[in-house]
């Protein structure tokens, strides 16, 4: 058999790169792409129109452009001290001149949830309790909150002892942001 013929037999013709539809389907592809983009702006713009916003800076009112931050906690403390300076607070080192937000009672408590047969403990309970106020700078009550109360449940494996200690870490660092993002939400409404 020669290839002379094969031009000329209707059956052997070569198909032509771009086949029928493939435009169509690149076409839709592009509408699908912009269509997703645009939902995505709508909705950031719906989200800030109604006041939503991701966490980050907080509106303080103006009594607390100027704050004392103490309690028994330092980590609390100090991570509370770096909300409200993100937040464009003041952060002073004199309660006699400027507001006061008082961490009245801060616990993190770690206790046993699950004994393996030998008596291990092979689970606890994570727990993180906080409770602030807010005094005028003239040492009155102006706002008390309730209790924050957190908790994990912590599986804990002796055999990876070192690595269980840094995920027991990492979800009390994880705890202690949850509480100042709820302590900084109810400064907000102040």
């Amino acid at each position: 058999m020669t290839t002379e013929g094969i031009g000329k037999n209707p059956y052997n013709r070569q198909i032509s790169a771009r086949r029928p539809g493939r435009h169509v389907k690149e076409t839709a592809g592009k509408i699908m792409r912009k269509l997703a983009l645009l939902t995505i702006l709508s909705a950031a713009l719906l989200l800030q129109g109604c006041g939503f916003h991701l966490r980050g800076k907080v509106e303080l009112a103006p009594e607390l452009a100027s704050v004392y931050v103490d309690g028994p906690d330092p980590d609390l403390v100090a991570d509370l001290e770096d909300a409200l300076d993100f937040s464009g607070a003041e952060i002073v080192s004199s309660a006699d001149v400027s507001t006061s937000v008082v961490l009245i009672d801060s616990r993190y408590e770690r206790d046993v949830r699950t004994l393996d047969n030998r008596g291990i403990a092979t689970g606890y309970i994570l727990r993180y309790n906080a409770r602030f106020g807010v005094l005028s700078p003239e040492g009155e009550k102006r706002f008390q909150s309730d209790i924050i109360r957190l908790r994990r449940n912590f599986d804990y494996d002796a055999t990876q002892a070192l690595q269980k200690e840094v995920e027991e870490e990492f979800l009390k660092e994880d705890m202690r942001e949850q509480i100042i993002q709820r302590v900084m939400r109810q400064l907000s409404t102040l």
